[in-house]
């Protein structure tokens, strides 16, 4: 029996067209897609450059944390320079703009500030000092209340026991808390500066005294111009008794005396509302970078 090849090839040739149909159909749906597959070829080759980067730069941090367990270098980290201040030490004269104060604390130069003693006492405004006015002229009342009564009846032993009243609030415009407050926030330009204060006579030490005390024709103790009577006189922050306020008088540390008799200073009928000659001498810390050497 004879076989037909003619029906053999035709099955075939169908065959190969149904197969060159299917190809065709997933040719036109990559084209329709976007081309996906070139896409994830791209994001994959993509991917192993970032991947490639990651680990190099993990390579890096770990040379350089090897580095510092050897050298000692901060785990391998770059050290910031160290920011460094002038020096200064207690009594040292330096200025800030035309004002003239005394170091009144060693400060060394890690540190970017400095306290300062004002050297004269405050114009009547407490906007600044006044070198050459008379203590008459720079006279202010400590205060024109009693505003630290309650500080006061928590101390009984006066003789051993002076608490600063730098930190009582209460004071008036006017007083001489306030003035010296308000003048380091002007001197150095700064109204959040609340450093302000009035010395103690704990800040007088045998240093600062020698410093102050030098041979000046008008020294850290002298106000007035080429007058050797006109002595500084300042209020401190310390409290000696009820409604009494040391004040210093030249190298001297007295206080008002309220009693009757000639007292112990022999200055009689100084109350804390008296304005007779007692100015105001202020304590601030400062920036260094406003802070300058004086030349005298």
């Amino acid at each position: 029996m004879k076989v037909s090849k003619r029906g053999i090839t035709l099955i075939a040739l169908i065959i190969t067209v149904i197969v060159l149909l299917i190809l065709a159909g997933t040719a036109v749906s990559i084209a329709i897609n976007g081309g996906d597959i070139f896409n994830k070829a791209t994001e994959a080759k993509e991917g192993w450059n970032a991947k490639v980067a990651e680990e190099e730069q993990n390579i890096i941090e770990t040379l350089q944390l090897a580095n510092g367990i050897i050298t000692g270098n901060n785990g391998g980290a770059p050290t910031p320079a160290q920011t460094t201040y002038p020096a200064y030490t207690v009594g040292q004269r330096v200025s800030i703009g035309t004002e003239e104060f005394y170091v009144l604390e060693d400060s060394d130069n890690t540190q970017s500030t400095v306290t300062l003693l004002a050297k004269y006492n405050l114009n009547q405004a407490g906007t600044e000092q006044a070198p050459n006015a008379s203590y008459e002229d720079t006279a202010c009342a400590f205060s024109s209340t009693y505003y630290w009564e309650a500080v006061d009846n928590a101390f009984e032993d006066w003789v051993n026991s002076y608490p600063s009243l730098n930190n009582i609030s209460g004071y008036s415009d006017g007083d001489a808390m306030a003035k010296a407050k308000n003048y380091a926030k002007l001197v150095t330009n700064d109204a959040s500066n609340n450093t302000g204060r009035l010395p103690l006579d704990d800040d007088f030490t045998r240093e600062m005294s020698a410093e102050m005390t030098k041979g000046e024709g008008i020294n850290g103790n002298r106000q007035g111009e080429g007058s050797s009577d006109y002595f500084l006189v300042y209020w401190l922050g310390d409290s000696a008794d009820d409604g009494e306020i040391w004040f210093r008088y030249g190298t001297n540390s007295l206080f008002t005396d309220n009693m009757s008799g000639t007292g112990t200073t022999g200055y009689d009928g100084l109350y804390h509302n008296d304005t007779l000659y007692i100015g105001v001498r202020p304590v601030l810390t400062a920036p260094k970078t406003i802070v300058t050497v004086s030349s005298t």
